[in-house]
Order: structure tokens, then C-alpha cells, then sequence
């Protein structure tokens, strides 16, 4: 056990430090993600049973992987604008010619004005820059952002075993 004081982190162990709930003071680490309300009763845990739940429902961890999520998502779109976009439209329209207004004379059995007729346009675009280099280089530190939140996110890993182990070890001290 620990008190409200103690961070929970075990002697000698700090939680990492990061953008992650800092702004309002906070270690998410600290933090959990019920599984569901309250049951009364003893819960039985062996040392594996308290690192899984530690895992599975630190708000730390949690975080940890959406930001790993979002630096995916970030490299993905960098990576989207280095592919070719493609586009297609189409349209329809309802004309008439008039031969005179064209230069026409009258011809017999022909009228002046032809239609109303259907005009059906189908197009396909495609665009490929050559070389963007801004792009280039966004979606390299993008890929780079990815690396580190996964280091990030296994660092939390990490501290999450460490301190459930520990403080699993401590309350069996205790008892």
C-alpha cells in the first residue's frame, strides 16, 4: 500500500515526465481506467494478474498509446500528399445549336435551330508533384514522431510493470 502523499511509483522510481496530462499538473500516471463499477469482495491477484491489470487499465498507458495512434495518423496524411491525388467529375447538359447564329444558311428540310440533345462529359485528373521537398521532409519527421511515441509508449510499458511489480512485492511484504 501507499499513501495519497506517496506517488505510487515505488522508492527510487519517478513516472515519466512528458506532455502527457501535464498541463494541468497532473502525472497521468496516477490515473486509471475502471474496468466497470465497484464489486464488493477480496480480489484475488498473483504478481501476473496485478502488471496485466496495471497494463491494461493505467490512464498513463492509455494515453501513451493515443498519442502513438495520432503520430500514425499524422504520417499517414504527410505520406498521402507525396502519392498522386486523383479526382474525377462529371456533368450533363441539354443543348440546342442555331445553324444562322453559326453562319449557316437554311438549308430546305433542315430548321435553323437543332436539339434540344443531350451533352454527357466524364474526366479523370490525376496530379503527382514531381518533387516536393517540404512535404518530403514533413513526412520524414513525421515518421521520426512515430518512432519516439513508440519508444514513449514502451518507456510507460516499462514503468508500469516496474511499479505494479513493486508495489505487488511491497503489500506481500507487508502482509
Amino acid at each position: 500500500t501507499y499513501s495519497a502523499g506517496d506517488n505510487g511509483a515505488g522508492a527510487g522510481t519517478q513516472a515519466p515526465s512528458g506532455s502527457m496530462g501535464q498541463a494541468s499538473g497532473e502525472n497521468p500516471f496516477l490515473g486509471g481506467a475502471p474496468p466497470g463499477p465497484a464489486k464488493p469482495g477480496v480480489v484475488r491477484l498473483s504478481l501476473t494478474g496485478a502488471i496485466n491489470r496495471g497494463l491494461r487499465y493505467n490512464l498513463g498507458i492509455l494515453m501513451s498509446d493515443q498519442a502513438t495512434q495520432q503520430a500514425r495518423g499524422a504520417r499517414i496524411t504527410a505520406l498521402s500528399k507525396l502519392l498522386p491525388q486523383v479526382s474525377a467529375g462529371a456533368s450533363e447538359t441539354s443543348e440546342q445549336i442555331n445553324l444562322k447564329a453559326l453562319g449557316f444558311p437554311n438549308f430546305p428540310g433542315i430548321p435553323s435551330i437543332i436539339g434540344p440533345f443531350g451533352v454527357f462529359d466524364m474526366r479523370g485528373y490525376v496530379d503527382q508533384p514531381i518533387l516536393n521537398l517540404r512535404d518530403l521532409h514533413e513526412e520524414k519527421a513525421n515518421a521520426a514522431d512515430v518512432k519516439a511515441a513508440q519508444y514513449t509508449y514502451q518507456n510507460a510499458r516499462d514503468l508500469v510493470v516496474l511499479v505494479s511489480a513493486n508495489l505487488y512485492l511491497q503489500a506481500i511484504a507487508a502482509s
